[in-house]
């Protein structure tokens, strides 16, 4: 997920609201550092790994760390696997789209599949003589020309590597089943969101 997503969202008001700001700056710090690790590692690492990673036998971080356990700001379960609330919830939220949104691709993938066999076999049968205009097979991107998309045009090149890694899970389906045609079109009408806009920059088509 990290790779799809390699940021967590941050509320500046759950923040300065919380508990975490009457711990000391260093405390606030660290607690910074685990949580891009925690998200990092798809939220998945124990007490052994911040004790050998980010504390390493320092008695001020130690100390650090410690505040954060007596305030409840960081759990450890019974196997000392460490537990950050605010980040599970959205790595399960973000997941369970993901994977809706895979299957989704893939369902509908099929379906279009055989109905356009279906209708290819019915054209086949007939004599039409019509001038068809070409289309051009279609290639599929690479994650590094997606994020370049998405940057140039003044998005983050981060949303485009979720946009490729959903399509390419899909083999290039979209959500409806469809396939995909013209990969610029579709990020620009589906993908290009304003939430994820960086400001003063100009649509390049």
């Amino acid at each position: 997920m990290a790779k799809e997503l390699p940021y967590f969202r941050f509320y500046p008001s759950e923040w300065l609201e919380g508990n975490i700001t009457l711990e000391n700056e260093r405390t606030q710090g660290l607690f910074i550092q685990i949580c891009a690790w925690y998200w990092k590692k798809d939220c998945e690492i124990d007490l052994q790994f911040l004790n050998k990673r980010l504390i390493n036998n320092k008695a001020m971080l130690k100390q650090c760390l410690n505040n954060l356990l007596d305030a409840n700001i960081i759990k450890v379960d019974e196997n000392e696997m460490i537990i950050i609330e605010f980040l599970d919830e959205q790595y399960l939220l973000l997941e369970g789209k993901r994977n809706k949104l895979v299957e989704a691709g893939r369902i509908g993938g099929k379906a279009s599949l055989k109905h356009r066999l279906s209708y290819n076999n019915k054209d086949n049968n007939k004599d039409n003589n019509k001038d068809k205009r070409k289309r051009k097979p279609f290639k599929k991107p690479t994650i590094e020309e997606v994020r370049k998309y998405f940057d140039d045009n003044g998005y983050f090149a981060s949303s485009g590597e979720f946009a490729w890694n959903y399509y390419n899970d899909a083999d290039w389906f979209d959500s409806k089943g469809n396939p995909v045609l013209n990969w610029k079109q579709k990020m620009r009408s589906v993908w290009f969101k304003e939430e994820d806009k960086k400001p003063g920059n100009i649509l390049v088509l």
